[in-house]
């Protein structure tokens, strides 16, 4: 497990703004799935 604590992850500016995509594109598929029953509980 102590090797996996030293792992670390170093995007470019490239490689964060696809990762800010990719999370975008996640984000808008699951409030696809979000229906107004679920906004008023």
């Amino acid at each position: 497990m102590q090797e996996l604590d030293k792992v670390q992850i170093n995007f470019d500016s490239n490689g964060l703004w696809v990762l800010n995509v990719a999370l975008a594109i996640v984000m808008f598929g699951v409030s696809l799935g979000i229906t107004f029953d679920d906004l008023g509980r």
